[in-house]
């Protein structure tokens, strides 16, 4: 998982001292395609300290080679059907972004 996020994310991503925090007390999606050992997608939520209702999406990535089939979209959607399973009170999410990337 850190691999895959430094990789997408470069050293914004996830390293391992802030992920274990985040597996063991936040919300950690990966998405792996069926019957392989590797990391496709990744999502990690964090609750708002004030607001018990609100999530904050970060590290929210597909990876580069299958970015634009509608992955994203369809792995979002998981994760919000997989939350309202679990009974959480999350009822918005905010994205996290960073506005000076050059993706040029």
């Amino acid at each position: 998982m850190v691999d895959f996020g430094l990789d997408i994310f470069g050293y914004l991503g996830m390293d391992e001292w802030g992920l274990v925090p985040q597996v063991r007390h936040g919300n950690v999606y990966v998405l792996k395609e069926e019957d392989k050992n590797s990391i496709i997608g990744l999502a990690i939520l964090m609750r708002d300290w004030e607001d018990l209702d609100k999530a904050y999406l970060f590290d929210y990535a597909i990876s580069e080679e299958l970015q634009g089939q509608g992955l994203g979209y369809y792995f979002l959607k998981a994760i919000i059907r997989n939350l309202k399973e679990q009974g959480t009170r999350i009822k918005k999410m905010g994205l996290t972004v960073d506005t000076e990337i050059n993706l040029t």
